[in-house]
């Protein structure tokens, strides 16, 4: 190193480490490159929350909040959930299009999870080597690696090393009164990132692990009973600030779920379906030993992405080196929360998942245990860390005088192995290739382009899609994916800004679920239940046509020939077969006769029988003063189509010349926060036909204005302000008393 400036000598080994981090995914650095990493259900990626956070990227470079996206699911509230207020993201995939913003992303991924592993390592008094390899094992190893498909969790789970080292710098023995207070500052803003990428359970895994440490290193400092009170409470107030910063996104979430199938928990039964295989344990410690989903080869019963968290080849011997080695508190306090992880992935297979389930308030509104995972993951990279720098010790005690291998060596040795190793086995999880062709719009859509369209719909996508998943074996071919996408698969319509009254998402409402299903795996919707598909016809049922029609569907795509007197052959252009829906009904109209309805099923069974018209009649699910009983509304039919003028997602209006008294249907998504104005003047806002908005109009022209003012949104952006100004005024205190302690 002679010659070497000291500054650069001094930082050589991060520069290296972040050389290391980016050298397996160095095509990222083109920012023009995707992630082919599939699902058997549904391209969670490119399929759902790429194309998802493309559309709120261009909500926002039109200046508009992205509140409500009417291309999925008839409309779906953007705020209040895909982490459409995550604003490392939203600034992303704003500011560049949606593949360079996807690699930037990943990129400063990478970079927050190794540097923030490395640091961790340090504050625990591992070696400078011993802190390179805890960095790789945690940004390069399986957990996080396959998490790449899930934004919203990778943005959650990659802050946690960072986390633990500012609860280690603010709670553990020795800390200064300038560095505890920097370091709650910093944990504040790192739990508020965290929350804003909007998946809880994560965060709630997080807190938990943060939790423990702080309740464990405050013993460990060994301060008095009241300053141990104080310093768990100004945590703990840290804690609560960070989450209040996302208020503005978690209020609204909270809001959704209570209108979803997870509102008041879900069942033992739905909550552990899905749970780590414990012969899967086997992959902490070697590559694949139940085979990969990357080429189909994977035995196991669970899902394989949630449960991958090989970390190399010697880090969890070297943690187990830790473990015995070294006696401290902060080390078995990350054994113990290594073990917790495992025990919690398990779910059903130990009682400890039980009794968690039983007590730990909001457990029970998650699924999938095994994303638990990560924290035993990164307790383990973090030992592994300290196990090389005890090795490089003991090694150095005894090496004989005459040896010329040094710990140095060994310490290089192990984390060039690990680099090469964690480098050569995990890329296979995020094939990279170029965004060309495959954000490219698929032939249907030009053929769409041709003609006036309302909404589209794509019969058995999800069935084709699992098809492809299959022949493609895993994700080791690509040409059943691109033939796949030709049906233009739900969310991926957003790429070209085609609605289609379907989607695909985490969480949604019950009225959603029960209109078009959530994944095929799970739920199946009216749309999807009512027809019969071989591999050479589909053949609706009832009134599946007429119910897509209300719902103003005008083009249909689908597989295989589709029998119906009411729909039109088109061509396509590619394999599929494309549809024109006669006579659809437009996105607002008037009729002039309501019924009653008890309940959805209700509401269900009368849609689809033939005594129910939806040019004549709408179904109400409030019961209000006027209103027929359930009966078939006489006459012909007084269908009027409204002339609709849309300013942005959020915000529509709608002109309507109505013959006589009746009521203005608006084919989108019942939720609640919507509002409307009928001539200036507010109206009642009722659901109708399940999933659709109604408001009663008298006889005469009218202008009917609808607007989403959603109060969750309102309270929790004054939370997240009130949250946002604390933790400025708790910073420029924290800097300040930096100062002054500098200059005592």
């Amino acid at each position: 190193m002679i010659g070497v400036h000291p500054w650069l000598r001094r930082r050589a080994p991060w520069l290296l480490l972040a050389l290391l981090l980016v050298l397996p995914y160095a095509r990222l650095l083109t920012f023009h490159a995707v992630n082919l990493a599939d699902d058997v259900f549904v391209a969670d990626l490119v399929g759902c929350e790429l194309p998802f956070r493309a559309a709120v990227g261009r909500s926002l470079r039109a200046g508009q909040l992205p509140l409500w996206e009417p291309g999925i699911y008839t409309g779906y509230p953007s705020f209040a959930g895909g982490g459409a207020l995550d604003p490392l993201a939203g600034a992303l995939f704003t500011l560049l299009p949606p593949a360079a913003a996807y690699d930037a992303y990943l990129l400063l991924m990478l970079a927050v999870a190794g540097l923030g592993a490395a640091r961790l390592a340090r504050v625990l008094g591992a070696s400078v080597p011993g802190a390179m390899l805890s960095a790789l094992a945690w940004a390069h190893g399986g957990v996080l690696v396959s998490q790449w498909r899930h934004l919203g969790v990778l943005g959650t789970m990659v802050w946690f090393p960072l986390g633990l080292s500012l609860v280690e710098d603010a709670l553990g023995p020795g800390a200064e009164a300038p560095r505890r207070d920097r370091a709650l500052v910093l944990l504040t803003a790192v739990i508020g990132m965290q929350a804003l990428a909007a998946f809880p359970q994560s965060l709630y895994a997080c807190l938990l692990a943060y939790g423990l440490w702080a309740v464990v290193r405050s013993v460990d400092a060994e301060r008095g009973a009241r300053a141990r009170i104080v310093a768990l409470g100004r945590f703990a107030l840290a804690c609560l600030v960070g989450v209040a910063i996302s208020a503005v996104q978690l209020l609204p979430m909270v809001e959704f779920g209570g209108r979803s199938m997870r509102s008041g928990g879900l069942s033992w039964e739905l909550a552990t379906r899905w749970h780590l295989w414990p012969p899967a344990l086997l992959g902490l410690l070697v590559p694949y030993p139940l085979g990969d989903a990357s080429d189909g080869t994977y035995r196991g019963p669970d899902i394989f992405w949630e449960s991958h968290g090989y970390l190399g080849l010697c880090t969890v011997p070297l943690a187990l080196v830790a473990l015995w080695s070294d006696r401290r508190r902060a080390v078995w306090t990350l054994g113990a929360l290594a073990a917790l992880g495992v025990l919690f992935a398990l779910g059903p297979t130990t009682p400890v998942y039980r009794v968690a389930f039983a007590l730990l308030p909001g457990l029970k509104s998650f699924r999938l245990p095994q994303r638990f995972l990560f924290v035993a993951c990164g307790a383990l990279g973090s030992l592994a860390g300290i196990g090389l720098t005890r090795a490089g010790q003991w090694w150095t005690s005894r090496r004989p005088a005459a040896s010329k291998v040094t710990a140095a060596h060994l310490s290089a040795a192990v984390v060039a192995l690990t680099a090469l190793d964690l480098g050569i086995t995990q890329p296979r999880q995020n094939p990279l290739v170029d965004a060309g062709p495959w954000l490219a719009p698929p032939a249907a859509v030009a053929a769409l382009a041709r003609e006036p369209t309302g909404r589209v719909y794509s019969i058995e996508s999800a069935a084709v899609h699992q098809r492809a998943f299959f022949q493609a074996r895993g994700w080791s071919e690509r040409a059943p994916y691109l033939a796949a996408r030709e049906l233009i698969q739900p969310d991926a319509n957003l790429y070209w800004s085609i609605p289609m009254p379907d989607g695909y998402a985490g969480l949604i409402t019950r009225e959603m679920q029960i209109s078009w299903g959530m994944m095929a795996v799970d739920h199946d919707g009216l749309a999807r239940g009512s027809y019969r598909a071989t591999a050479d016809e589909i053949v609706p049922h009832g009134g599946l046509v007429r119910y897509l029609a209300m719902n103003h569907v005008t083009h249909v795509l689908a597989p295989a020939p589709v029998r119906s007197q009411r729909l039109e052959a088109l061509p396509s252009g590619s394999w599929v077969k494309l549809y024109r829906v006669r006579d659809p009904l437009p996105l607002a109209y008037f009729v002039g006769h309501a019924v009653a309805v008890s309940s959805d099923r209700e509401a269900a069974r009368w849609m689809f029988s033939e005594a129910f018209s939806p040019r004549r009649e709408v179904l109400l699910h409030e019961l209000a003063p006027g209103v027929a009983p359930l009966a078939p509304a006489p006459g012909p039919p007084t269908l009027v189509a409204a002339r609709v003028d849309r300013s942005s997602g959020a915000r529509l209006t709608a002109t309507v010349d109505a013959p006589t008294a009746g009521w203005l249907v608006l084919a989108e998504s019942w939720y609640p926060g919507w509002t409307v104005t009928l001539d200036g003047r507010e109206a009642p806002l009722v659901r109708a036909n399940i999933n659709q908005k109604a408001v009663a109009v008298p006889a005469g022209v009218h202008r009917v204005a609808f607007a989403l003012r959603p109060r969750s949104l309102v309270r929790g952006a004054m939370v997240s302000a009130l949250a946002l100004g604390c933790l400025l005024a708790a910073a420029a205190l924290a800097w300040r008393r930096r100062v002054v302690s500098g200059r005592g």
